[in-house]
């Protein structure tokens, strides 16, 4: 059986097509649509033309499930839709138009299924979990494989990039005015246990594996799937440091991530300063994944403390 999983973000739409058999999964074959919703919000609402772009982005992806022959079809949204005033109208409106129900994930709901995906390729019982989005970033502790922490901050490296930055890199006056951001959204999440001092975080999404991408290209790290606070540290300041040669180099690794990469690495840095985080290892699952596990029951409540 195919099954896809559409992922609406706030920076991209992703596809990708599984191949089920007795409730284990494979990757068959993806497909990445450039949106960048964020930039389409004004006073906490989707524009007219947000949602157009969606509403054809959608119909593209629909089209190629049935090209694949996909007998089940699961799109969701995070922070895209879920922080905007007038979901319940974009909603409505895909589903009148497509005949596609979008499914709005909670914040609790990312975070799990974050952890859930993780679990598929990380084999660390104890630690943080990271995922910094386009619109939202994701915190989750867990020990011996047990959650006992889950907080969403509703910054990502796209909305951030969005709202302070003028042109591609942000100047110093922009990257202070975004570390203030960052300080004041974790400041409102809830506390870290004090009993809880793990410095390893797993890493999940396209932003931190796009940073793992540079650091390994310059920064020469050991670890092909791991990086340190140091080499986030270094990596930030070789682009700020000389922003023109940093465009060039970045677009031949990761072109989708020129404008964003540095708002991401910003958030990850104040992540890893605030829960006393120093190493980072790189998850090739996540979200989608823990998602898929969720809706055929691979997963159950024995994750939760």
């Amino acid at each position: 059986m195919k099954v896809a999983v559409i992922d609406i973000g706030s920076n991209t739409v992703r596809l990708i097509v599984y191949t089920m058999h007795d409730k284990t999964f494979k990757q068959l074959v993806s497909k990445k649509i450039m949106l960048g919703l964020a930039s389409c919000i004004e006073n906490k609402t989707l524009t007219s033309e947000g949602i157009t772009k969606l509403t054809d982005a959608l119909s593209q992806l629909k089209h190629f499930c049935t090209m694949f022959y996909v007998e089940h079809a699961y799109y969701f949204a995070t922070a895209s839709l879920r922080n905007v005033s007038n979901k319940k109208e974009v909603l409505q409106h895909v589903k009148h138009q497509l005949e596609i129900e979008i499914e709005l994930l909670s914040q609790d709901q990312e975070g799990l299924y974050d952890f859930y995906g993780s679990r598929l390729s990380m084999n660390v019982n104890s630690g943080w979990l990271i995922d910094i989005g386009g619109g939202s970033s994701e915190i989750v502790g867990y020990e011996k494989d047990r959650i006992f922490y889950n907080a969403s901050m509703p910054v990502g490296s796209l909305n951030l990039y969005t709202d302070y930055v003028d042109y591609l890199f942000p100047k110093k006056a922009e990257v202070k005015n975004i570390k203030t951001r960052i300080k004041k959204e974790l400041n409102a999440l809830p506390d870290k246990p004090k009993n809880h001092k793990m410095t390893t975080a797993i890493g999940v999404g396209g932003s931190i594996r796009a940073l793992l991408l540079l650091i390994r290209k310059e920064v020469k790290v050991k670890d092909l799937n791991a990086f340190n606070k140091k080499d986030v540290e270094m990596m930030l300041d070789l682009i700020l440091d000389d922003m023109e040669s940093s465009a060039h180099k970045i677009l031949r690794i990761k072109p989708d991530r020129i404008h964003t990469i540095v708002p991401g690495m910003l958030i990850l840095l104040q992540i890893m300063n605030t829960y006393g985080i120093e190493r980072i290892l790189i998850s090739h699952t996540g979200l989608r994944e823990g998602y898929l596990m969720n809706r055929y029951q691979m997963t159950g409540d024995e994750y939760y403390e």
